[in-house]
């Protein structure tokens, strides 16, 4: 993660408070029955203590080769600083061309987009699209919003919750399967 990207004790202060009274339900899970009785009438509170099972051992261990894979180390966030500050120079005169990977859903919904005629082709769509993150950056008060109305829906998302061990049990799976070759645009 570069330094740009990673979070600042600023940007950790402006995540908004989640009004719990206004929840009108709680996850169906495991330990959800627990929380409830731990909640005065069941109900949640701002102020109510929910029992939290202690972890002792990580529930997804690792290899040395997957940490290195899934999470870039300290040199490698210095080759990428430096490399970024080399292309400066030639990126102001004319722009910057790069690959990107994008998982099946994201893949699926820019895709849709195309055939619905929003963008011509990906490289069209990025381009709108991080120019609309640029503009949103300064508007700390509208980021929070949306954090807000993103985490309001996820809390009044009426499907059942999914009990961590299922969650990790599938991940797993995914991650131990071999993974398909992704699809190219050509230009």
């Amino acid at each position: 993660m570069s330094k740009g990207t990673e979070p600042t004790e600023r940007s950790l202060r402006e995540i908004p408070e989640v009004d719990f009274v206004k929840a009108k339900r709680l996850p169906r899970g495991k330990y959800a029955a627990k929380a409830r009785r731990s909640l005065p009438n069941g109900r949640a509170s701002s102020t109510a203590k929910v029992a939290v099972p202690k972890l002792t051992a990580p529930i997804m261990k690792k290899t040395k080769a997957e940490q290195q894979e899934a999470w870039p180390g300290a040199a490698k966030r210095v080759k990428n600083v430096a490399q970024a500050k080399a292309l400066r120079k030639q990126a102001r005169k004319g722009g910057l061309r790069f690959e990107a990977y994008l998982p099946s859903p994201l893949a699926l919904w820019l895709l849709g987009l195309i055939e619905k005629g929003e963008f011509v082709d990906p490289s069209e769509a990025v381009f709108v699209i991080l120019g609309q993150h640029r503009d949103l950056e300064p508007h700390a008060d509208l980021q929070s919003e949306l954090l807000k109305r993103v985490v309001k829906s996820a809390l009044d998302d009426p499907r059942p919750s999914i009990p961590a061990e299922k969650v990790f049990r599938n991940l797993r799976k995914k991650l131990a399967a071999p993974r398909p070759e992704p699809a190219a645009w050509k230009r």
